[in-house]
């Protein structure tokens, strides 16, 4: 049906937009979002792969997802 379709691009499109803003975030912040979020890490599972502590783990996180949610809305991107 064209509704599937149409849902379907759209998903990917935000998708892909999604991605673009967290890379644009630039490194550590763009791995820690995504392996906390894609791959369901904790901060201690992610500071060992990123040779970091815990804490500034969780601290670079939440700063980094004000930062995504702001770009997010200035590129007009609602989730």
């Amino acid at each position: 049906s064209d509704e599937d379709i149409c849902q379907t691009a759209e998903q990917e499109e935000t998708a892909h937009l999604l991605l673009e803003q967290i890379q644009a975030l630039g490194e550590p912040d763009a791995s820690i979002l995504i392996q906390k979020f894609y791959y369901h890490c904790n901060s201690g599972q992610i500071a060992r792969m990123l040779h970091m502590n815990p804490a500034a783990v969780r601290t670079r996180c939440s700063r980094a997802l004000k930062r995504l949610r702001k770009s997010l809305t200035d590129a007009g991107i609602t989730l």
